[in-house]
């Protein structure tokens, strides 16, 4: 499922409906800060973390990119710090579980524990005004489809790291959110991992699978992307570190 589409959905028991109730108060809570206090969780030396809002080519979407939970105008609001950490423990332990299945999948299982001390989660809260239609994600052939989700799922989606890991066998998603005319609010509820140094296992490369991709620190490709505006270009990764 995975190589076919870049995703996969996982269901979990783990959110009731009494917590989903208390994040999304938790979510409206924090986008009601007012916009100054907001900004100020700010992380001038990491790419794509930090708030985005207020853009006139994207005037329904804000978002809160985080490491860890100290960001002080969540601090400020009551009882929204601990509602979140519980999510994101929630959702770093579905990505563990998740992430040992696939090195399980290529026989590498063994190399899991070197990657796991290695693994990162930032977390994106994001907010989207006048739209229900959700998240759709591509198939290869170009067409794109409903994730159709249900209240206690969670869409896995491969990203450029797992696709330089797997040594192109597993392709980076492409998904997007569509807008809708009923003018409901959308919340979302985002953890991405990453490997700080992320090279493709020997065991991965054979003469039907030459090596693709050159070990890469994930940090300056971060840095990389966001000078070069390369971040929607799925050919980011292989002119960073590609194999000609």
């Amino acid at each position: 499922m995975t190589e076919e589409y870049g995703c996969f959905i996982v269901e979990s028991d783990k959110i009731s409906t009494e917590f989903g109730d208390k994040i999304v108060k938790a979510y409206q809570d924090l986008f009601d800060l007012p916009v100054e206090t907001k900004r100020r969780n700010s992380y001038p030396s990491e790419p794509f973390l930090g708030y985005f809002g207020q853009h006139p080519k994207v005037p329904l979407h804000e978002s809160v990119g985080m490491q860890g939970t100290a960001f002080e105008a969540v601090q400020r609001v009551a009882d929204l710090i601990e509602t979140i950490y519980s999510l994101m423990k929630s959702m770093e332990d579905i990505s563990y579980i998740v992430s040992r299945m696939v090195f399980e999948s290529y026989d590498v299982s063994g190399l899991y524990e070197a990657c796991h001390a290695q693994m990162n989660h930032a977390t994106r809260l994001m907010k989207y005004r006048g739209q229900t239609n959700g998240l759709e994600v591509q198939k290869k052939n170009g067409e794109w489809v409903s994730a159709g989700l249900s209240p206690y799922s969670f869409v896995f989606t491969a990203g450029e790291g797992l696709m330089a890991w797997s040594n192109g066998r597993i392709s980076a998603s492409h998904h997007q959110v569509t807008m809708g005319k009923t003018g409901k609010t959308r919340y979302s509820f985002a953890v991405f991992t990453s490997i700080k140094w992320t090279e493709t296992p020997e065991e991965l490369v054979d003469e039907d699978h030459p090596l693709q991709y050159k070990a890469y620190d994930h940090d300056e490709y971060m840095r990389y992307i966001s000078k070069t505006g390369l971040e929607k270009d799925p050919l980011s990764l292989k002119a960073f570190c590609g194999v000609n």
